[in-house]
């Protein structure tokens, strides 16, 4: 009798998770490791022009995260987007949401989107720099 299970593929050990904070001039990009238990960063992208409505340098960042997404066999990316403190998106969030829909109209965005509050992130960041320094 023949199995009716299909054979599914393992997990490419290779997978990585891709971290981007986008913001208006700057787009940093952290890459996980192989277990997908912490992130490094690998690099920041500058969007010389403030808005969307410019081709020519947001088209050159959504190159920029798509070649890493291959290179770095990224299954899934983490995108911070800072929600107020009742929960609601901020103004910036509608920048963010305008740059997915970008990488997802150029067919960049076929893995899974994590959107994660990062509200409050840079005060804890330049706090904990702050105790390093002292």
């Amino acid at each position: 009798m023949r199995s009716r299970v299909r054979q599914i593929k393992s997990i490419d050990p290779s997978a990585r998770l891709l971290g981007i904070d986008i913001g208006r001039r700057w787009t940093g990009i952290a890459v996980s490791d192989s277990q997908l238990i912490s992130a490094r960063p690998f690099k920041t992208i500058e969007l010389k022009t403030a808005t969307l409505g410019v081709v020519g340098d947001i088209n050159d960042v959504y190159r920029q995260i798509k070649n890493t997404i291959r290179s770095k066999h990224v299954k899934g990316l983490i995108v911070g987007y800072p929600l107020d403190h009742d929960n609601q998106p901020m103004k910036h969030c509608v920048f963010i949401q305008e740059f997915l829909d970008g990488l997802a109209s150029r067919g960049t965005l076929k893995i899974p989107v994590t959107l994660v509050n990062e509200y409050g992130s840079t005060i804890r960041a330049k706090t904990e720099i702050a105790k390093r320094v002292n």
